[in-house]
């Protein structure tokens, strides 16, 4: 659809939006400001369905009701969308509940829940491979992978096991190594809870 223009009583010509994809802007607010969250939460959740193969920003803006030209003007390409999409998707802090089993268990859950998308840990895996070809891409997997293990599992698994145990840094690499290796390069489908339950074992026998 080609841009129209949009006046209205009392906007002087300079003044006048120029629409496209059949959205109206209102004046004197970006029109992305209130789209963005969204869009990114609609990304998200296509790159867990669907993977990076999969995703398609048509399929982002028909779920966010937003219109392709409002995304393409904030991201300019795919790899732009999902690398902003990942950064938004990923936990930037660890809160203790005072119980520190239970906080572990809920974060790991939610990690298995979110790194292996709805079905398989392919969706997550195709993402990495991606990551590998596209500069942009490659930057935000590698800040959010750093993020979550220092920010969020690091901390909760030395709430449990206690933060001078030597093992620690370890442990904070091969607990997400694990689940990796299993979906996406074992291919075995895993129950988040279950996973949660296993990682907690492991942790009293190295406690």
């Amino acid at each position: 659809m080609s841009p129209t223009d949009v006046a209205r009583p009392g906007v002087a010509s300079a003044d006048i939006a120029t629409v496209t994809d059949g959205e109206v802007a209102t004046r004197g607010r970006p029109r992305d400001a209130d789209r963005t969250t969204a869009i990114l939460d609609a990304a998200t959740d296509l790159v867990h369905e669907v993977g990076w193969e999969g995703f398609r920003v048509q399929d982002v803006a028909t779920r966010a009701g937003a219109g392709l030209a409002t995304i393409y003007r904030r991201w300019p390409t795919k790899e732009a969308l999902v690398a902003a999409a990942i950064r938004h998707d990923a936990p930037d802090s660890f809160e203790s509940s005072g119980d520190p089993r239970g906080d572990f268990h809920q974060l790991l859950a939610g990690l298995a829940d979110q790194m292996c998308g709805k079905v398989d840990g392919g969706s997550f895996i195709g993402v990495l491979a991606a990551a590998r070809h596209h500069e942009e891409l490659g930057a935000a997997v590698d800040d959010v992978m750093r993020s979550v293990l220092r920010a969020t599992i690091g901390p909760s698994i030395g709430a449990v096991i206690g933060d001078a145990h030597p093992q620690l840094s370890t442990l904070t690499d091969a607990v997400p190594a694990i689940l990796l290796l299993r979906t996406g390069i074992f291919e075995e489908s895993i129950d988040p809870q279950d996973f949660a339950d296993e990682m907690l074992a492991l942790l009293d026998a190295v406690s």
